[in-house]
């Protein structure tokens, strides 16, 4: 509560515009850092991918297999934290090297070759196109030519990473991604955690065993050193029924709170987007208490109270 709390006062002091903008600058450093971090990695480790378990620089080798994690830890967790650049890239169109921030964020989401987070941005991008009168314009095929431009320089600068990717690194991206989709393993054992989970919660009577007691039970009771890797089912274990129906709640409040600051500026459904992103990612990770999604309700809740009092004051002349 004090971080929220902190979040929101210091979010308040300074214009929507501000924050705006500020996101949008902090997601390029995010990108481009991790990306060179990645080659710092893949560089480190002369180019040989065997090893898991093992990070080098911006690069994680799991399972032989080169992922990026860049400023983060977790590829997975780095997904998340990309969720809301990647969106807020894709609709705010001021910038003209906009369309190759995003080439650069989806190249990020795929060299980590999370399968949660390939399906979470997936999801985001379905309701972004969906959402967005770019649909139009592309049954009409009526775009400026200065975009067209963007959009082909995006294309042949994304085909050239890739290419290089896969060539010059050594990296067969595709392949590699393709073949985790196809592992057996019930994503990475989390089905089997999910069904721990649902064990503990029968023998709690159904009240929760406890919020952080998911962990130290999984141990002693099922002798695995692992996390639930999923909020919303965590929630609903160590938290009980009541605590559970408090929670959707109050996801469901903020879905209805990003909505109307969509239709209330068509560029701010980036926070929409980014939610419903990071619901579909918080089902394969442990992030109760998180910073970045502290930081995407903070958004949420200072861009609404910021649409009220701009309603307020348009209506306020009518009443008078």
């Amino acid at each position: 509560m004090f971080s929220y709390l902190m979040f929101k006062y210091s979010f308040k002091q300074v214009s929507i515009e501000c924050i705006t903008k500020s996101v949008y600058l902090v997601g390029i450093i995010f990108n481009i850092t991790s990306l060179l971090l990645y080659l710092a990695g893949v560089v480190s480790v002369n180019f040989n991918f065997h090893g898991n378990q093992f990070t080098s620089f911006g690069l994680m080798l799991d399972r032989n297999v080169p992922r990026l994690i860049g400023v983060h830890s977790d590829p997975n967790f780095f997904v998340f934290y990309n969720l809301i650049f990647l969106s807020i890239f894709i609709y705010f169109k001021k910038s003209k090297l906009r369309f190759l921030w995003i080439a650069l964020s989806m190249l990020n989401v795929l060299l980590t070759m999370s399968r949660s987070g390939i399906i979470a941005v997936s999801v985001m991008l379905t309701i972004i196109i969906i959402s967005s009168p770019i649909v139009k314009s592309i049954k009409s095929m009526r775009f400026k030519a200065n975009t067209w431009i963007k959009i082909i320089l995006a294309i042949i600068v994304t085909i050239i990473i890739i290419v290089t990717t896969i060539t010059v690194l050594d990296i067969d991206l595709f392949s590699s991604i393709i073949a985790r989709f196809k592992t057996k393993d019930g994503g990475s054992g989390r089905v089997r955690l999910v069904q721990n989970g649902i064990e503990m919660f029968k023998q709690s009577g159904y009240l929760g065993i406890g919020i952080y007691n998911f962990q130290p039970m999984n141990v002693e009771m099922f002798q695995m050193q692992h996390y639930m890797h999923n909020t919303i089912m965590e929630v609903f274990v160590e938290g009980g029924i009541i605590v559970f129906g408090v929670y959707i709640y109050s996801l469901l409040t903020l879905m209805k709170m990003a909505l109307s600051i969509a239709k209330f500026d068509r560029r701010m459904n980036y926070l929409f987007a980014t939610l419903i992103g990071s619901i579909v990612m918080m089902t394969t990770l442990s992030m109760i208490i998180n910073e970045m999604l502290m930081l995407i309700f903070v958004l949420i809740n200072v861009y609404f109270e910021s649409m009220n009092e701009v309603e307020s004051d348009c209506d306020a002349p009518m009443s008078q």
